[in-house]
C-alpha cells in the first residue's frame, strides 16, 4: 500500500522534554532536545528546529530553526537563546512535500481562539488543501487541528505523530 492509498506518510523525527525534577534542569532543556534530534537526525536531514516554552498559562515562545544538520543549526549561542525552560519540543524534516525552504521548518507557533501554541508532527497531512478550505485559513491549520482533534482527525489523513506546547 503506497502513501495514496493510504493517505499516510511517515517521515521526521519529532523529539519533546520537560524539565520537571533535578534534571533536566531548564538549562538543559534545549540540549536534551538537541541531542534527541541528533538520534532521529536519520529522519530528515533537510532542517531542524525547537521551540521553548516557560509552560506559563499565557506562555511565551523561544524559537530557534536553520537548515541544515541538528549539529549545524544548533550553536551554544543559539542554545543559550532557548534558556530558561521547562518545556520543548524539536524536529529534523524530511520534505515529502512542499518546497525545500526555512518557512517550511518547523516546530511552528501559531495563533489560535486559546493563545498561542507549538506543533510539531512527522509525516504530511496529504489532504492538507481541502482541509484548509473546509476548517479553517492556512496560517491557522496546525492550531485547529491540534485543539480540535476530535472534530478533524477523523478528517484528516496523514501525519503520524504530533508535539504540541
Amino acid at each position: 500500500m503506497d502513501v495514496e492509498e493510504s493517505g499516510m506518510s511517515e517521515e521526521c523525527g519529532v523529539f519533546g522534554c520537560i524539565a520537571s525534577g533535578e534534571w533536566p534542569t531548564q538549562l538543559e532543556v534545549p540540549h536534551v532536545i538537541t541531542a534527541g534530534l541528533g538520534g532521529l537526525q536519520h529522519r530528515g536531514q533537510e532542517s531542524a528546529g525547537i521551540v521553548t516554552s516557560d509552560g506559563s498559562s499565557v506562555p511565551t515562545f523561544k524559537v530557534h530553526k536553520g537548515m541544515g544538520l541538528v549539529n549545524d543549526v544548533f550553536t551554544e549561542d543559539n542554545l543559550k537563546k532557548l534558556y530558561v525552560s521547562n518545556l520543548g519540543i524539536g524536529h529534523t524534516r524530511y520534505a515529502t512535500t512542499g518546497k525545500c525552504e526555512l518557512e517550511s521548518c518547523q516546530p511552528f507557533v501559531v495563533e489560535t481562539l486559546h493563545g498561542k501554541i507549538a506543533v510539531a508532527h512527522n509525516g504530511e497531512l496529504v489532504n492538507a488543501a481541502r482541509l484548509r478550505k473546509k476548517e479553517t485559513i492556512a496560517s491557522e491549520l496546525p492550531g485547529t487541528l491540534a485543539l480540535t482533534p476530535d472534530s478533524c482527525t477523523p478528517q484528516a489523513t496523514g501525519g503520524n505523530a504530533t508535539l504540541v506546547l
